[in-house]
């Protein structure tokens, strides 16, 4: 589904995830960096991956 640019990532991502066949994993882009579609995304036991933008309030440690 194609949202032209007057609806907001975010206020879509529900039912964008809604309409994705199960996954283990969701790639979304920074448009989508907000803990709303983060939690939705972990509500369909799938794990989130989305890039945090430079400006996030939330930090976190990667290990590799």
């Amino acid at each position: 589904m194609y949202y032209r640019g007057e609806v907001q990532n975010s206020k879509a991502a529900s039912t964008l995830i809604n309409m994705l066949p199960s996954s283990d994993y969701i790639i979304a882009d920074l448009g989508y960096d907000s803990e709303p579609p983060r939690e939705k995304i972990s509500d369909e036991n799938a794990i989130p991956v989305i890039q945090r933008k430079k400006s996030s309030k939330i930090f976190i440690l990667r290990l590799l």
